[in-house]
């Protein structure tokens, strides 16, 4: 999917008939709303820095009161990740219990993939990939069809994978 295809697909809040999704587009996506204590480094003004603020307060609004379970791959390249508290380096140490959001490199989301993707299959997990750019759609594709989540939301340079209880059917938003 180029970005122009994109472009003409992807909803922002008004597009959505969601009010969960509409609040998150409105209150987490669009920088400008809100109060956020961002940290040091990310607060330049760089087009990686406004992704990385992005991906930021997506992070701070799915992980509240949850644990966020991170590849450590994902730790050496984004190091701000280290202001989240309780933050666990290895997924495969998530007990099976246990409520956490899991935040994956797409190209790693394999390796994960019995834990995440079928033990914990209807269990309250949030599964963020990301994917900057979208460079490997391919990969989602399969993902958004599994029946443990019935909420997937694509953006550009992430997807989160959810299980909720107020969503009645399965629902895909791509946004913007």
């Amino acid at each position: 999917m180029n970005f122009l295809n994109y472009l003409l697909k992807a909803k922002g809040r008004h597009g959505t008939h969601s009010p969960y999704i509409y609040k998150f587009v409105e209150e987490v996506l669009h920088e400008g709303k809100g109060v956020w204590d961002y940290p040091q480094e990310i607060s330049g003004d760089t087009k990686e820095h406004k992704k990385a603020r992005t991906l930021f307060r997506v992070l701070a609004h799915l992980s509240d009161r949850q644990q966020l379970v991170v590849a450590p791959s994902l730790i050496h390249t984004y190091n701000w990740l280290s202001y989240f508290k309780p933050l666990i380096a290895e997924p495969a140490a998530l007990a099976m219990e246990q409520h956490a959001v899991c935040v994956l490199p797409i190209n790693e989301a394999e390796q994960y993939a019995d834990t995440f993707f079928e033990a914990l299959a209807g269990r309250n997990i949030t599964v963020l990939l990301v994917h900057p750019q979208n460079r490997q759609y391919h990969l989602l594709a399969a993902r958004f069809e599994q029946e443990s989540f019935n909420c997937t939301v694509f953006a550009w340079d992430f997807s989160i994978l959810m299980n909720r209880a107020d969503f009645k059917r399965k629902q895909h938003f791509i946004l913007r």
